[in-house]
């Protein structure tokens, strides 16, 4: 192992994961400031960006992504909100 160098290089590279997870907490952030508080297009644009982030650097993150992004919409609409449609009236109030 000491004459490979692809060995030394994988463990000592940076991982996306602190990244990824700066994405998933800025995601919450944003959505429910965007949901609860302002709803402003500005904290929708900014959650779907850091939102999207996450995902594309470690994809085991839409496991976590998908529920939380589901369980902000029912904390604020209630089951009408895992219609289809409850998240399209949402966007256009």
């Amino acid at each position: 192992m000491c004459s490979i160098p692809i060995h030394i290089y994988f463990t000592r590279s940076v991982q996306p994961e602190p990244m990824a997870l700066w994405g998933l907490l800025g995601f919450f952030y944003y959505a429910d400031r965007w949901l609860n508080v302002d709803g402003k297009s500005s904290s929708w644009l900014f959650a779907v960006l850091l939102g999207a982030c996450a995902p594309l650097l470690k994809l085991p993150f839409l496991y976590i992504l998908f529920p939380m992004w589901l369980f902000l919409g029912y904390e604020r609409n209630g089951f009408k909100s895992l219609l289809g449609r409850g998240w399209i009236a949402m966007m256009a109030s």
